[in-house]
């Protein structure tokens, strides 16, 4: 734990009250029962490293407790903060009573005024504190400015009958909402605001609004969705959003999105999620197959958790992508875009298409008091992940699988479809979303997001090290945003940068920090370039490494599927081993889809034709591809397993799956050509075939089928006399029997040492004959390959 930036002692009898007529009235209603929403969180680290969020403070004794704590000289500075917000506050809700309940607008609302109060607190305790007053001072004048512009923003599209003819809101607005976390231009944050009438509308200040583009009404998608041929029905989401009256295009509102019924507990854990039917879960994971297919077409990315959540359209619920500021961007893989995660991040970032319910919400505050064995209460910074309560974009179903991993194949339909339709119809693509962008607005990424973060950190130690940053980074930063830039979708233009409100858009000087910066947008992918077959097969190759897991502990670590109402067939030799079949009824087509590893490919044959390649059994060339991919895999797995000393079950289970499912596919050759050779599959391959007997105990009888078959192949030269000493001695190992050629060795205190062996004076002759070096300088390589491993 990192030090206490300030301790709460035990609840005293009795405390004085605070010199802020504010703090005394959020104290009272804390004493009345009211949660104490301004206050830092109380916390314990659970089991599995995550923070738990403990009871709110509420109560009379922790207002008593709360309230000696605010006698702190540090938090002087905080409290004049405070009363100078309410004043702010009251005037406004008093100038805005007619189109705002007042309650929405007042101080103790602190749904829309917990982040700026937290902001400052974090201020006052932090170890540096430069310029403090000046800077609680502007942080006010920001919050202040930046509700009163939503006000006169509200009043105009409100009088002017936008807000009611385009959304339906009526009435006065009832509640608002802060996001915590987005901020834009001076201290902007998303609202949400809800009417008497139960409308609620997203209000976002900022430029982009490529959500009016893509998902509006007449947006790309709902063009997509409008189109005719392609090999079966499909639905892209839409989203209400649209830019108020008059000529500022600086903020638009959006839709909101309430979860769909089902909304619950998932089974077997605390958090809160989606739960469906298996009839919808197809559907809904059909669908965003499509949307995987449309994001990573178009460049749509930063679609991680929160920026994708789960709603109603139409009836059934859809995956949405309610964040849509970064377009045209130049993925090179699905996971590019945030829905899936794949080698490339290594799982370091969540995906929007989530399937662990158990992972934490790192977004939570970054600090939390921990209860002290004294009685007293510590806050400290905290950098461990949160553990979450509620996931609106998790789906499960009913027996509580969470993603697309039981879903795959109907998530390949969907992503199928989505890029079959629009094959169909390129000629018109490129005009069609050509003037749906034009004028419209994306942000550009200089730097990831994180980036910034020790620049913002308010507990930093030291001030940050702003080289290499361009100026308007550097101005955004010292305000206090994350710094925004954006540009047009439709053509080449400078890159933008908008200063707090009122300002005026004007170009960003100086040299970008990053060059891959100057690559978005890409306007070719507005043309469709995006959406070419290859593309196909990359994105179907990184939707299955998202859920491979899940699949391989479905159906093993080689595994296949087939829905035959889908016209999916999908097989895989390990994560980056595959190939998934789309059958194309009305065009008498299948289009198969191959990967392995970077390498991808794509062909087109009749319907008519086998489902697949030539059998493996029929097929010399794919009988030795399918050798040496499971003896790849036999070696991915059994590394890591032996030099964690045979302990992990989860991996020997894994292990022992392959070796039965290979094994099985090995006796149906053996059946059809006898031992598959050097003349049949090659050296390399046949030897693996040999690995692969050794590896495996038992079916027995096979295996001294296979013994003798090798045999005979040896003295015909079709086996190297090697490879049958290696598997003599693993059978005879296996069923405890002395082994003749001394191949084998077993772990014995630090090192290793032969297995026993049969007349062992006579092991170096045995050897000889069949080709291997003298033991001793086997058994000295075998010690260096294990001092190496330990190293």
């Amino acid at each position: 734990m990192s030090e206490s930036l300030l301790d709460l002692a035990p609840a005293p009898a009795r405390a004085a009250p605070p010199a802020s007529p504010a703090a005394r009235r959020l104290l009272a209603a804390v004493a009345g029962g009211g949660s104490a929403w301004w206050w830092p969180r109380r916390a314990r680290i659970g089991e599995d490293g995550l923070l738990v969020p403990l009871r709110a403070w509420r109560g009379a004794r922790a207002a008593r407790r709360i309230g000696a704590a605010l006698h702190d000289a540090r938090l002087a500075p905080w409290l004049r903060f405070l009363d100078a917000l309410d004043r702010d506050c009251a005037a406004l809700a008093r100038a805005h009573a007619r189109r705002v309940a007042p309650s929405a607008l007042a101080l103790d609302n602190g749904e829309l005024h917990a982040p700026v109060l937290d902001l400052a607190l974090h201020w006052c305790l932090a170890p540096r504190r430069p310029r403090l007053e000046a800077r609680l001072r502007a942080l006010r004048e920001r919050h202040r400015e930046f509700l009163a512009l939503f006000l006169r923003r509200l009043r105009r599209d409100l009088r002017s009958g936008a807000l009611q003819r385009q959304a339906g809101a009526d009435g006065r607005v009832a509640a608002l909402w802060a996001h915590p976390e987005e901020t834009h231009h001076g201290g902007q944050r998303v609202l949400r605001a809800t009417w008497d009438n139960g409308v609620a509308l997203a209000y976002k200040p900022r430029p982009a609004d490529a959500e009016i583009a893509f998902l509006g009404a007449d947006g790309v998608f709902a063009w997509i969705n409008g189109l005719r041929g392609g090999p079966a029905a499909l639905r892209l989401p839409t989203l209400n959003s649209f830019h108020g009256d008059g000529r500022d295009r600086d903020y638009l509102w959006q839709e909101w999105i309430g979860a769909p019924p089902g909304y619950g507990r998932v089974r077997g854990g605390p958090l809160r999620a989606v739960r469906l039917s298996r009839s919808r879960a197809r559907r809904l994971w059909r669908d965003a197959g499509a949307l995987a297919g449309a994001c990573f077409g178009f460049g749509l990315v930063d679609l991680g958790p929160g920026n994708v959540v789960c709603g109603l359209r139409r009836g059934r619920p859809q995956l949405l992508p309610v964040d849509l500021e970064v377009c045209l961007f130049p993925v090179q893989g699905l996971e590019d875009t945030g829905l899936t995660v794949g080698d490339r991040d290594r799982g370091r970032y969540p995906a929007g298409f989530e399937r662990d319910p158990g992972r934490g919400d790192s977004e939570g505050p970054d600090w939390a008091f921990f209860d002290a064995d004294d009685g007293s209460a510590r806050l400290c910074a905290v950098a461990r992940p949160w553990r979450r309560e509620s996931a609106p974009g998790l789906v499960a179903d009913r027996d509580g699988r969470v993603g697309y991993g039981a879903y795959a194949p109907d998530f390949l339909r969907g992503l199928f479809d989505l890029w079959m339709r629009i094959h169909c119809h390129r000629d018109a693509l490129g005009a069609a979303v050509g003037g749906r962008l034009r004028g419209r607005l994306t942000r550009v990424l200089l730097r990831p997001t994180p980036a910034y973060a020790e620049a913002l950190d308010p507990f930093a130690g030291a001030a940050p090290d702003l080289r290499g940053y361009v100026a308007a980074e550097r101005a955004q930063l010292r305000r206090g945003d994350v710094p925004y830039f954006y540009t047009r979708l439709d053509r080449p233009a400078p890159l933008l940068t908008l200063p707090p409100p009122p300002g005026t858009p004007h170009a960003v000087a100086g040299r970008l920090p990053h060059p891959r910066a100057q690559l978005n947008p890409q306007p070719a992918r507005a043309r469709g370039e995006g959406f070419g077959l290859l593309d196909l097969a990359v994105a179907a190759r990184d939707a299955i490494a998202h859920v491979m897991a899940d699949l391989s502990a479905a159906h093993g670590v080689c595994g296949e599927l087939h829905e035959p109402r889908l016209g999916v067939r999908l097989q895989w030799w390990g994560a980056q081993d595959g190939e998934a079949c789309f059958d194309w009824a009305r065009q008498d087509r299948r289009v198969i889809c191959r990967w392995q590893g970077e390498q991808v490919g794509l062909r087109v044959e009749a319907l008519a034709a086998p489902a697949e390649p030539a059998a493996p059994q029929d097929d010399a060339e794919a009988m030795a591809a399918r050798l040496l991919r499971i003896d790849r895999i036999d070696a991915a797995l059994r590394t890591p397993w032996t030099d964690g000393g045979f302990a992990d079950p989860a991996l020997e289970a894994r292990l022992d799956a392959h070796v039965r499912e290979s094994m099985a596919w090995l006796q149906a050759v053996v059946d059809r050509h006898g031992w598959p050779g050097r003349t049949l599959v090659g050296e390399a391959a046949a030897a693996a075939a040999c690995r692969l007997l050794q590896h495996a105990d038992g079916p027995r009888a096979f295996q001294d089928r296979c013994l003798r078959l090798i045999a005979a192949a040896a003295r015909a030269g079709d086996m190297a006399l090697r490879e049958l000493a290696y598997l003599t001695d693993a059978l005879r190992v296996q069923r405890g029997r002395k082994q003749r050629y001394g191949t084998k060795f077993r772990r014995r205190g630090q090192g290793f040492e032969p297995c026993p062996i049969e007349r062992p004076g006579q092991v170096d002759h045995r050897r000889l004959a069949m080709g291997l070096e003298p033991l001793a300088e086997y058994a000295e390589r075998i010690r260096r390959q294990f001092a190496a491993a330990r190293g």
